[in-house]
């Protein structure tokens, strides 16, 4: 069934879907009543924003039947569930709202229906689904992520994958921690919002695909470069990293190019600089098509001056007719390329 809890050695697994991790007591799997239970959520607020309500549905499932399991009062037991911040190290936001609810007989479900974060970011938040009599326990961490009203309603001209990279060993499993960890950390920006996130090896890579204005995106490539070259820390499970000399936009370089330590070879060729090149380059073969015209248009009006010296004009005065036509062809091969000049600029 797709979304469910995978196995893992240590007893916590990993919801693909959904970023839910379960960690199972297992001493409650020697109880009177032994069934073998995962736990199972929904997020079901779509544009989930800063201090508006939050609505989350949370299931039991039979991992011997991949089944949600329906008949949740078996053997007379009732439910509930509670909801909390996972760890503040990830999530410095307060969570509000309703955090204990029942679950539903008829239905089999919890509904947390007005859960409440004050920050924008992503937020892992640890669901604790106990029975009562106290025969199992199951938890499980759901990662929330939001932003403010202002990050929703700006109009975005900014559209950008920029990736991170921290001297850490790569855990995959607590990479999704320590990636909710940096994009809370630049995710507060009002005119940037981060719509997505993932990590990978490589020490501990971290991309942010973002959304921004124009000043808000150099703002943020600002903040990161500033960042990187005072050498920032993180601390990611009690161990302390300093940012990576490391910052790439769309997959290409950044930090060591525009910005940070410059590299000798790249000094004084920006990519307005490039384009400006570029777009010389390309108009070569139009500036020597127009030198072919003009060079072919040469000859008749040779053949003019000839025509006019057959019928007597004076040598002095033929001379004069050439001095003026060469005067007229350097005038237009001037504006020519005046003009190229300015569309050059116009391009820059």
């Amino acid at each position: 069934m797709p979304g469910l809890a995978t196995p893992h050695p240590t007893g916590w697994a990993v919801m693909p879907q959904n970023q839910i991790l379960r960690w199972q007591n297992k001493t409650a799997m020697s109880k009177i009543h032994p069934r073998n239970l995962g736990p199972y959520a929904e997020l079901k607020t779509a544009n989930r924003l800063v201090g508006f309500p939050i609505k989350l549905v949370v299931r039991l499932e039979d991992k011997d039947t991949n089944s949600i399991i329906t008949d949740i009062g078996w053997a007379n037991l009732t439910w509930t569930a509670t909801a909390s911040i996972y760890d503040v190290a990830f999530c410095q936001s307060t969570l509000g709202g309703t955090l204990t609810v029942p679950f539903d007989p008829s239905t089999g479900m919890a509904s947390f229906l007005n859960l409440q974060l004050n920050k924008p970011g992503k937020c892992p938040i640890k669901v604790v689904i106990k029975s009562r009599p106290a025969d199992y326990t199951v938890k499980m961490v759901v990662f929330i992520d939001l932003m403010t009203q202002q990050q929703k309603n700006f109009v975005a001209e900014e559209t950008h994958a920029l990736e991170l990279k921290f001297p850490i060993a790569y855990n995959s499993e607590r990479a999704l921690y320590w990636t909710a960890q940096v994009r809370n950390y630049y995710g507060d920006k009002p005119n940037m919002r981060i719509t997505s996130d993932k990590h990978r090896g490589g020490s501990f890579m971290v991309t942010l695909n973002i959304e921004a204005t124009s000043t808000g995106y150099k703002e943020t490539l600002t903040t990161m470069c500033e960042e990187i070259e005072k050498d920032t820390t993180f601390t990611f499970d009690n161990t302390t990293v300093t940012m990576s000399k490391y910052l790439t936009v769309d997959g290409v370089a950044y930090y060591g190019v525009r910005c940070g330590d410059i590299k000798e070879s790249n000094k004084g060729f920006d990519i307005e600089t490039i384009y400006i090149i570029a777009i010389a380059i390309a108009s070569l073969p139009i500036i020597a098509l127009l030198a072919i015209v003009l060079f072919y248009s040469r000859p008749k009006a040779q053949a003019t001056d000839q025509s006019a010296a057959q019928e007597g004009v004076m040598q002095q005065d033929i001379s004069t007719h050439h001095r003026g036509d060469s005067r007229f062809h350097k005038d237009f091969s001037f504006s020519s390329v005046g003009t190229w000049a300015d569309s050059l600029q116009g391009h820059s």
